[in-house]
């Protein structure tokens, strides 16, 4: 769901001047928003108990549009008018009747605004959606203070943004962070939590700091690596903020691991357009940028077919201009920033391919030189880099490995940081002639976590297949061993929804009683088909699990628990409260034989297996997500993150529907639609030709 911008709208109220103005914004400027995807209101609608001209100056500063209606010389209008340009350069629009012919005032006769009839202001609907979508895309400012004063500073709205952010909600984040990263907590776990932070991000898309803690609980997704989870949350945040550098930069390394490389490059290339190599950040940006590069050149020449041998492997990546150019950016990077090992080891890296492979294959080297000459003295420089590289990358590491020892203080542990000693390794790689010195250092390496290892495996697997530093890259594998083998593990999660059984006051069927058994059936059908769709897709020494997810409703529910229970399937009980708060209007009217079955599925499952959303029915008073945002839409986002999070991207819903409109917001309809949206298979079982056939 994108993130909505938010408005402040500026006006008279009433009837003045002949001009209803609560009709214009009804008719006009409310139909208007909804379709540009923004909300908000007058000051009316956004003032809460405290300090009303607070919470219009918060409003003032922090909407991403005002929409000023000046078709009156009304003073709090235009003071409020004016105080939004001097906060902000852009994003504000001015509408005005043009049929009562009242002249603005002289200092904003020049500036942009769209003309409406106060007689028909519906008319105008269609062009002040597009008007104000243009504003909010426009980087032009639009107020005639910045115009005029050249070089005068925004104010910082995210650092403002950061000091209002809500208490409570940031207590919830901190709470499931903490719980996530707890080495003893279990991984299923784990990913609960991972998946309660995700429903954290829906829960505040509407409210003014909802940037703040998006990019909180985005950051700790992504460290936590749950990256689509995280791309998720980053997404919404470029939405809303194109130029955030934080958005740019998570964003531009999530889409480099989904192997988005085109759309990872392309929000690299503007994150350097906002950093210059003054800036610290420059060198990871540049660094993202060698990174897309490399992985370019590394398909240039990885996925051609060649002769079989090592010798056409290593022309094909010569031949690629993007050898050179990932040399290149990776270089830049480490100039502009001494300390960012990373690139400098990279730099390091490409240039020995560069030297050897050079000098293996001359010819292809110096086609891209207009001579022979041009071409062995660009290999100069690259071998002269080689050694100024090293010494800089060695320097650069004992840096980094002294300000960490700094910041932990006394008793900080002698051993070096596990990525500074693995780098330190494949420097000694690149640069000695020593098998046996390049053994020693990778033994040491080798007891770093397995992220760290089976990162330093990668590298050197690249060098072997080109042949670089062949001998010094088979003693550094030998010490290393290979990966673990132990047979792969893969949870595929059923996520039920459904109709509840009819009432008897229900006067259009959807799930009548009488269909019960026949509904039964095609559960059990529908569960045995995905069951054996996974086991056919799963590959060799690949162990399958199947778990299933569901609330407790009478009807479709219940059944699903009872069906999966069945044939051996365990299932999680998930509830937007407590039973004692849920069973009468989503059990108990079905009577009594409904809720024993609710109890013998519900106590029969472990703690860890029935989690419950919130204590009581009363949304926490920090949740704005939106229109039509309420529990049950809320229960539904939960039970389906964690469908994904659990499932690792496993995931199916099984939906009992009637493909009819539901009663309310959160229902079936809405689960099905939520889960296409995030790229769940979806299988329907068709109420409505249940029960024709038993008719």
């Amino acid at each position: 769901m994108p993130i909505p911008h938010s408005a402040f709208i500026v006006r008279p109220y009433e009837v003045k001047g002949d001009i209803d103005f609560e009709r214009v914004e009804r008719e006009l400027i409310r139909p208007a928003m909804e379709n540009a995807n923004i909300r908000g209101g007058p000051a009316k609608d956004v003032l809460v108990a405290g300090n009303i001209q607070r919470d219009m100056f918060l409003s003032l500063l922090t909407a991403d549009i005002v929409i000023a209606d000046i078709s009156i010389h009304s003073p709090n209008v235009f003071y409020e008018l004016g105080i939004r340009h001097v906060l902000r350069p852009r994003h504000t629009f001015m509408i005005y009747a043009a049929d009562k012919g009242e002249k603005h005032p002289f200092d904003i006769q020049q500036e942009r605004y769209l003309a409406y009839d106060s007689r028909n202001p519906q008319e105008c609907v269609d062009l002040l959606s597009r008007a104000l979508a243009d504003s909010l895309r426009s980087e032009r400012p639009d107020s005639p203070v910045f115009a005029w004063l050249q070089g005068l500073r925004e104010q910082d709205v995210a650092l403002f943004l950061r000091s209002i952010e809500d208490k409570d909600f940031a207590r919830q984040v901190a709470k499931h962070e903490g719980a996530a990263k707890e080495k003893s907590t279990e991984e299923p776990e784990k990913k609960r939590h991972m998946a309660d932070l995700r429903l954290l991000a829906d829960d505040v898309v509407g409210r003014p700091w909802a940037v703040v803690g998006l990019k909180r609980i985005g950051e700790i997704l992504f460290q936590l690596k749950h990256l689509a989870f995280a791309r998720a949350v980053w997404e919404r945040v470029l939405e809303r903020f194109p130029d955030d550098e934080d958005a740019l930069d998570r964003l531009s390394t999530l889409y480099n691991r989904a192997g988005l490389i085109a759309e990872s490059d392309r929000l690299v290339q503007r994150l350097l357009k906002l950093r210059d190599d003054s800036n610290p950040q420059f060198a990871e940006a540049m660094a993202l940028h060698g990174r897309n590069v490399k992985q370019l050149w590394q398909s240039d020449w990885a996925e051609k077919p060649a002769d079989g041998t090592r010798e056409d492997t290593t022309r094909l990546a010569i031949e690629s201009p993007r050898l050179f150019d990932a040399f290149r950016a990776y270089d830049e990077a480490f100039r502009g920033n001494l300390n960012h090992y990373y690139s400098g080891v990279n730099a390091l890296a490409l240039a020995v391919i560069i030297d050897q492979l050079a000098g293996r294959h001359p010819e292809p080297w110096e086609r891209g030189y207009p001579s022979k000459q041009a071409a062995d003295s660009a290999l100069r420089v690259i071998s002269e880099r080689i050694g100024q590289l090293e010494q800089l990358v060695r320097a650069s590491l004992e840096s980094s490995i002294y300000l960490k020892r700094q910041r932990g203080g006394v008793g900080t542990e002698i051993r070096k940081p596990e990525w500074e000693e693995a780098t330190e390794a494949e420097v000694i790689c690149l640069t000695s002639p020593d098998p046996d010195r390049v053994a020693r250092a990778y033994k040491k390496a080798a007891q770093a976590s397995p992220f760290v290892v089976d990162s330093m495996r990668r590298q050197l697997r690249l060098y072997q297949a080109l042949g670089v530093q062949a001998a010094q890259v088979d003693a550094a594998l030998r010490e290393l061993g290979e990966a673990a083998s132990s047979e792969d593990h893969v949870t595929h999660v059923i996520l039920f929804t459904g109709h509840m059984i009819d009432s008897l006051d229900r006067t259009v069927a959807r799930f009548p009683p009488a269909c019960e058994e026949a509904v039964r059936r095609e559960i059990g059908l529908a569960v045995e088909a995905i069951v054996q769709w996974m086991e056919a897709a799963r590959g060799a020494g690949t162990r399958l699990t199947v778990r299933g997810l569901a609330g407790g409703a009478c009807g479709g529910d219940l059944l699903f628990h009872e069906v999966c229970r069945e044939r051996g399937i365990a299932t999680d009980f998930y509830s937007p409260f407590p039973p004692t708060d849920f069973l009468p209007g989503s059990v108990s009217f079905a009577g009594d034989a409904w809720v024993r079955r609710f109890y013998t599925l519900y106590d029969t499952t472990p703690r860890e297996g029935r989690p419950v959303l919130q204590d009581t029915k009363a949304m926490p008073y920090w949740v704005d997500g939106g229109k039509g945002y309420d529990i049950w839409v809320r229960n539904n986002r939960w039970m389906l993150y964690h469908a994904l999070a659990l499932g690792g991207g496993q995931a199916t819903l099984l939906a009992l529907w009637d493909r009819q409109p539901g009663d309310g917001v959160g229902g079936t309809e809405g689960m099905v639609r939520d889960a296409e949206r995030n790229g769940m298979e979806v299988r329907v079982m068709d109420m409505e030709v249940i029960r024709a056939s038993l008719s």
